[in-house]
C-alpha cells in the first residue's frame, strides 16, 4: 500500500512540511492578491495549493525581479525548508 497521501499537509497551501523530502523548483503561473496586503502564487502543478510567500521572500523576488508580479509568469523559483528557523526561541524549520 502506498502511504504517501496519508502523509500530506491537509492545507490550503505549500506548507514547510512539504519541503523536508528536499528543495524543489517551481515554475509560476500566476500571482494573486488574496486581501491583507497577502499574496498567492500559483505554479505547475500546486494541486490548488499556492505558495503563500512571506514579507521577506516577497522582498526578495521584489529586488530581483521587480514588483510587478506580471514578469513573474513563467519563471522559476527553487523553495526549500531551513531546519534552523527559530519560532519563539525554538527551531521549528521553515
Amino acid at each position: 500500500m502506498d502511504l504517501s497521501n496519508a502523509v500530506k499537509a491537509k492545507s490550503d497551501q505549500l506548507n514547510a512540511i512539504d519541503l523536508v523530502g528536499g528543495p524543489i523548483v517551481i515554475k509560476i503561473t500566476g500571482v494573486a492578491d488574496i486581501g491583507n496586503d497577502d499574496i498567492a502564487v500559483s505554479y505547475e502543478h500546486d494541486n490548488n495549493r499556492p505558495w503563500k510567500p512571506s514579507k521577506t521572500e516577497l522582498r526578495t523576488l521584489i529586488r530581483f525581479w521587480g514588483k510587478e508580479s506580471d514578469v513573474y509568469i513563467g519563471r522559476s523559483v527553487k523553495l526549500w525548508c531551513n531546519p534552523k528557523v527559530k519560532w519563539a526561541g525554538t527551531e521549528v524549520g521553515g
